[in-house]
């Protein structure tokens, strides 16, 4: 682990107290995504939290916000919005054997695995701007949630076919 990062705390103090605990409360970048959203740029991640010990290492709980922008899957459409997200997650003392277990190394947690999880697992693998959302055409020129234009779909003729239809 780097000690550069401010994602890796060092809590010696917590871990040879019986019952200890610490806040922590930092804003710092991330650069975490997935391809349709992400924690928006030059957006910092908030986080409060507090690390207990607890039997076998150390409870961190609390909340992580910000600010994530979306694009959407249909229409590529862009937005942001607010989230926040509670955490609760066990930094092992012996997790040598659990490979996706987070781990205390040298009186040292890194926070950056558990923050990047703990986000990219509650956004939407597809995201949508709303249920209603038509998405774009043949060609991505064309947005069928827009109202202005005529119908450039081949079978649009066809409309004038059908029964109900005004001639």
């Amino acid at each position: 682990m780097s000690a550069r990062s401010p994602l890796v705390v060092l809590v010696t103090d917590v871990l040879h107290s019986r019952g200890g605990h610490r806040p922590i409360r930092m804003q710092v970048p991330v650069d975490f995504g997935i391809e349709f959203s992400r924690v928006a740029p030059g957006h910092d991640l908030d986080i409060d939290l507090t690390v207990s010990r607890v039997s076998g290492g150390l409870m961190v709980r609390g909340t992580l916000s910000g600010v994530m922008s979306h694009t959407c899957a249909r229409c590529l459409k862009e937005w942001e919005e607010d989230f926040e997200i509670e955490v609760a997650e066990l930094f092992g003392e012996d997790t040598a054997a659990e490979e996706d277990a987070y781990q205390i190394d040298h009186d040292e947690i890194d926070l950056e695995p558990m923050l990047r999880d703990a986000v990219l697992l509650s956004v939407p693998l597809v995201p949508s701007c709303g249920e209603d959302c038509d998405g774009l055409g043949r060609s991505d020129e064309t947005d069928l949630n827009s109202t202005s234009g005529a119908s450039t779909s081949p079978f649009a003729v066809l409309k004038e076919l059908l029964p109900d239809s005004p001639n």
